[in-house]
């Protein structure tokens, strides 16, 4: 994914400052199991699962 792929890595990198690891984790394999690949995705997934409510993508 070029320079897009890199900004989007360190992004979820950077949720890491204000998520726990295994909510981040969960997240991103969730999201590449849906076929959602991105920080946008691993954001909404991470932020459902800390208020305990299903991800809506």
């Amino acid at each position: 994914m070029g320079n897009k792929g890199k900004r989007e890595f360190i992004q979820i990198l950077r949720l890491l400052e204000a998520i726990p690891m295994e909510i981040v984790t969960f997240a991103v394999n969730e999201a590449i199991c849906i076929g959602a690949i991105g920080f946008d995705a691993v954001k909404q997934i991470a932020l459902a699962r800390i208020e305990r409510r299903p991800a809506r993508l």
